[in-house]
């Protein structure tokens, strides 16, 4: 019993360093490898706090109004809208309470990582938004935006 005890106990402990092994062997697996950027297009970002990951877009363009779907009305100080819209998606209660890395739990990011539980969008306005460090810009031709 002592000795399945300790395997059980090795496999666990083995788990998250085979979750990284995983992790670090997907990012060296090159995707899209052949693409390139266009000269010109629309320039969207893909922006990070660290935690929690968002895709930048202008809000109104031909090929698509987002304010359809996320109007100005919708946030807490419609005077705040902005020219973009930055949407996440993510598992709930991962979004509404990792605001830092401070605030998560093993039981979170379990959750997170296997989908359990409700999804949902954050959506939020942005104003002239600038390339940072954690906003990182991407043109993208018209069809690819689509």
């Amino acid at each position: 019993m002592l000795l399945f005890a300790g395997r059980i106990g090795a496999l666990l402990a083995a788990l998250p360093l085979l979750y990284l092994l995983a992790a670090v062997v997907g990012g060296l697996i090159p995707a899209n490898a052949g693409w390139e950027q266009p000269r010109n297009g629309i320039t969207i970002f893909v922006e990070t706090n660290g935690v929690h990951t968002w895709i930048v877009m202008p809000a109104v363009r031909r090929e698509m109004n987002w304010l359809r779907l996320a109007p100005a009305s919708d946030i807490e100080e419609p005077r705040h809208a902005g020219d973009h819209v930055a949407i996440g998606y993510g598992n709930r209660d991962f979004y509404l309470n990792t605001p830092a890395w401070k605030d998560l739990t093993v039981r979170r990011a379990l959750g997170a990582a296997f989908g359990n539980g409700p999804s949902l969008l954050h959506v939020y306005h942005e104003r002239d938004p600038a390339p940072s460090p954690h906003r990182r810009p991407l043109i993208l031709s018209p069809a690819q935006y689509r």
